[in-house]
């Protein structure tokens, strides 16, 4: 039986999107990122002349009305438009009969399910940390918080969850290694509130999340295949498919999540303050066309890379799962 191989892998996410190339552009720019760009806008000008802050504080893009109400409903809608557009780039690439007319819906339904789904767990996680925090088991309500998290970021986000997870571990592993060579044993400490359990744990979260992004990283993929909202089914096909290939798969995402870090610190770089002021919603408030330039450059290969990962990954354990029944 051939194993997985990260060539195989990366081959089997281009073909995903050869043929089709087009409507997964389309779909994924205009449903999942200009849709989502222009959501506060709408919103904003809706309300008319309520103050207005950047969406999701640094990092939003855009701006929209003060209210919690109008907050929530911009990132709800927002996640479900970016979120949908990603299942239904799976659906088309990975069922040629399907439409984009039914990808797309069927992307909004999974869509809406994976954003019930967390709500839930982080209003319950959230109670249950809460209460260990009070009575003095903080250590232990933070992990009960972070790993369910955890799961569902790496199971319908696996290449953020990748980037995420090796950024951190890589980050905190130099930071203790350069504090360690000048005498300030402190500094990766520092980085994450100055204690150093806290960044023992945070960092054995993040190796953690980096192989769920691989355990998990067929469960959008199977959604997708077999049109199923049933997600304990998926989730137990992609445990069963990763199971012998688990540490390839993880070595793959490193590796793309590193070469994907690369790129982003460059291309971040390179922009300088058009780019710092994309992020922080001003190019859409002041509707500069370099800088919403640059973040559809910036978001159109990253959206790209995030399907193509996935069913790549599912593909090639397919191809590997069939060869070993043939010769068994």
């Amino acid at each position: 039986m051939d194993g997985f191989r990260i060539r195989g892998a990366w081959s089997y996410g281009l073909q995903f999107l050869r043929g089709r190339l087009i409507w997964h552009i389309l779909i994924l720019l205009v449903l999942g990122i200009l849709a989502v760009y222009a959501l506060p806008l709408a919103v904003g000008e809706s309300f008319g002349s309520a103050p207005a802050t950047p969406l999701n504080g640094q990092y939003g893009v855009g701006t929209m009305p003060a209210g919690g109400v109008a907050a929530v409903l911009v990132i709800a809608v927002g996640y479900v438009l970016q979120s949908g557009s990603y299942f239904a780039s799976w659906r088309l690439g990975l069922d040629r009969n399907s439409g984009p007319a039914g990808a797309i819906g069927f992307g909004l339904l999974a869509a809406l399910l994976t954003m019930t789904l967390c709500v839930l767990l982080v209003l319950g996680t959230g109670f249950v940390a809460g209460s260990m925090a009070s009575g003095g088991a903080w250590l232990l309500g933070v992990l009960i918080f972070l790993l369910p998290l955890a799961i569902l970021f790496a199971m319908f986000f696996t290449v953020f969850a990748a980037l995420f997870a090796t950024a951190a571990a890589l980050a905190l592993v130099l930071a203790m290694v350069f504090g360690a060579a000048t005498g300030n044993i402190g500094l990766a400490a520092s980085l994450v509130g100055g204690s150093g359990m806290i960044t023992v744990v945070f960092l054995v979260m993040s190796v953690v999340l980096l192989w769920l992004a691989a355990r998990f990283s067929c469960v959008t993929s199977v959604t997708a295949e077999r049109r199923s909202f049933n997600m304990f089914a998926a989730i137990g096909e992609s445990w069963r498919l990763t199971l012998e290939d688990q540490w390839v798969i993880l070595r793959y995402l490193a590796l793309i999540a590193f070469a994907l870090g690369l790129i982003l610190l460059g291309f971040g770089t390179a922009a300088g303050v058009a780019l710092s002021d994309y992020f922080q919603g001003a190019a859409l408030h002041r509707g500069g066309p370099l800088e919403m330039i640059a973040g559809i450059a910036l978001g159109l290969p990253f959206a790209l890379l995030t399907v193509l990962v996935p069913a790549g990954i599912y593909r090639e354990l397919e191809q590997s799962a069939a060869t070993a029944e043939v010769f068994a």
